[in-house]
């Protein structure tokens, strides 16, 4: 049977439809296409979200020229020999369960209705998919076949949906209009499951669906239509998402993958946020972690494109916090490689070693980004620390200084200093403790799985005497930028290679540039949610001592918190700061 050769489109507006043939579940799977001029003239159709799986032992999915109806009377005169189009073993599965048995029905997917061989056709192909499905009749979301009680967990999410009301912005949960048990919606009561229900509960959130780096843009711009789909049984997403919530929100004995809440709440999600929530999320091709990519171009290349866009769109060098010292790497150190899992967001944390000042750099030559900083003269000892450290110092190394206090208004999702200190003295000995040990803490919970994140960190001891960690790959001799900071290493004429973001417990808040706060001052961060989602920003009083006007800056600054400003490099040099050029390869 001859591959399926694709009829290319006729305008870069286009989009393929294609038409499932009914059948039996075991038939051979039948389809067509229909081109429409998008998004004029569409015909309805239903867009798939899925994940495409394994592509060993794919399945073929035959193509008709004609309709079914056209099929259907030319059955009776002789047997139609079909082109094969070979899809991943999820799909044909998919397909299977999806398809009527008395009827086609017309869908978008994206295996099928884009030619996956022609990556000219695939860049505005997958630029178009949010709005391919924002106007789609119905989507649906397949999270596989039938499995492990599958079908009790899609019945408990639909029952939970029912009985509670969710205010996704404000995170607040109560009991819907019709609720037969108003204790579901409240917060603070526990959700009596039982074993079946937990673990039924964690296995069909655990499913690769929820880990797809793209089910947000495809979900969320759905209509009130949607649906979860898990072998027959169908859920609406709207009923599903707020079920899901609530097992979230309540105290429980469900545990929650890390990525689920980032879909239950749908922050509106930036470039870095991408890489710091989703880089265990799975997409099929590097190029497709960047939204609408050139894939005629190698990832790398785009990757690089992108961070410089990004660098100079916003005047920082934020992004490169996401880049971690890779071996033998003919690309620049300074470019973050998004296609491999790393640990370097979670170790840099949330920091403005640099105050609120946008970053000195230039490109002087290709794959060089020149900056100017104060580099201070201290190398990092990744050795045995010489200097006694105290359990205070090491909980404000693991928190990063994230201390319920240290936001405003307070922010409970982190502990005081007090239970980190006592989370620090369980974690140092030998001995191993156990969930139980912070049953009720949810900020401890919380200290626990950043612990984890950042595994491999090492601690790092600066000559001066300051703590902090960094990526595994620190050696003795490299030396720290403050922008975030950064963690460099010497390569000879001024040239350094970035190695990662790090953590210094005294170069937070624009310290080295500015000076140490005021002894009456101390540094916090304002906590606020918007329709951007959770944003956290500081006033540096030290900034009021530049011979600069910042009444521009104060303005931009009450209304986002994150905001930065410009300062000439010689306004810095003139208060004794050793700035010094130099290149990152």
């Amino acid at each position: 049977m001859a591959d399926y050769q694709y009829r290319p489109l006729p305008r870069k507006s286009c989009i393929r439809i294609v038409s499932i043939h009914p059948g039996n579940f075991e038939d051979d799977i039948i389809v067509s296409f229909r081109t429409s001029n998008f998004p004029r003239n569409v015909f309805p159709y239903e867009a798939l979200s899925y994940v495409w799986g394994s592509k060993e032992d794919p399945k073929p999915v035959y193509v008709s020229r004609s309709d079914f109806a056209t099929i259907c009377a030319s059955r009776r005169r002789h047997k139609i020999r079909h082109a094969k189009i070979m899809v991943t073993q999820n799909l044909a599965v998919a397909l299977r369960h999806l398809r009527y048995a008395d009827r086609p029905r017309t869908m978008w997917v994206d295996a099928l209705c884009i030619n996956q061989a022609d990556d000219m056709e695939k860049g505005p192909q997958v630029a178009m998919m949010g709005k391919i499905y924002k106007l789609a009749r119905r989507v649906v979301a397949w999270l596989g076949p039938e499995e492990n009680d599958s079908g009790h967990a899609m019945n408990v999410m639909e029952s939970l949906g029912a009985e509670v009301d969710v205010d996704f912005a404000s995170l607040t949960l109560s009991p819907s209009e019709s609720c037969t048990d108003p204790r579901l919606g409240d917060i603070n009561v526990r959700l009596d499951f039982d074993e079946k229900e937990c673990l039924s509960i964690y296995h069909l959130i655990s499913r690769p669906w929820f880990d797809r780096l793209w089910i947000r843009q495809e979900i969320y711009v759905a209509n009130s239509e949607a649906i979860m789909m898990c072998g027959l049984r169908q859920v609406k997403w709207e009923g599903f998402r707020r079920g899901l919530a609530c097992v979230f929100m309540k105290p429980g004995v469900v545990v929650m993958p890390a990525v689920s809440s980032r879909i239950i709440f749908h922050v509106r999600t930036t470039l870095l946020d991408l890489r710091r929530y989703y880089r265990s999320s799975l997409c099929e091709d590097p190029r497709d972690r960047l939204y609408t990519p050139d894939y005629t171009k190698p990832y790398i290349d785009l990757y690089e494109q992108v961070t410089i866009r990004w660098i100079r769109y916003y005047g920082g060098l934020h992004i490169i916090c996401g880049c971690e010292l890779q071996n033998s790497s003919p690309y620049p150190s300074w470019v973050p490689d998004w296609s491999k899992p790393s640990t370097a967001d979670s170790i840099a944390g949330s920091q403005a070693a640099s105050s609120q000042l946008m970053a000195w750099y230039e490109f002087p030559r290709p794959r060089v980004l020149r900056v100017c900083y104060q580099i201070p003269h201290f190398g990092c000892s990744t050795r045995d620390l010489e200097k006694h450290y105290t359990i205070h110092d090491y909980a404000r190394v693991l928190i990063r200084r994230n201390f319920t206090n240290a936001f405003d208004p307070p922010n409970y999702a982190w502990p005081n200093m007090s239970a980190a200190e006592q989370l620090v003295e369980l974690m140092m000995p030998e001995d191993q403790f156990s969930w139980d040990d912070f049953q009720g803490s949810s900020a401890c919970r919380k200290v626990l799985n950043i612990a984890a994140e950042i595994g491999g960190a090492r601690l790092l001891q600066a000559t001066c005497g300051y703590l902090g960690i960094g990526p595994r790959s620190a050696e003795p001799g490299d030396v720290v930028c403050c922008d975030r900071p950064l963690l460099l290493r010497p390569s000879g004429n001024n040239k350094f290679t970035l190695v990662g973001p790090c953590f210094v417990t005294d170069l937070g808040y624009g310290e080295a540039l500015l000076g140490p706060l005021p002894e009456n001052i101390r540094a916090v961060k304002i906590f606020r949610r918007d329709e951007d989602g959770i944003n956290s920003g500081f006033k540096d009083v030290s900034m009021k001592s530049l011979p600069v006007d910042l009444t521009d800056f104060r303005r931009l600054l009450s209304q986002d918190p994150r905001s930065r400003t410009y300062v000439e490099p010689e306004v810095i040099w003139k208060r004794g700061v050793d700035l010094e050029c130099f290149d990152i390869v």
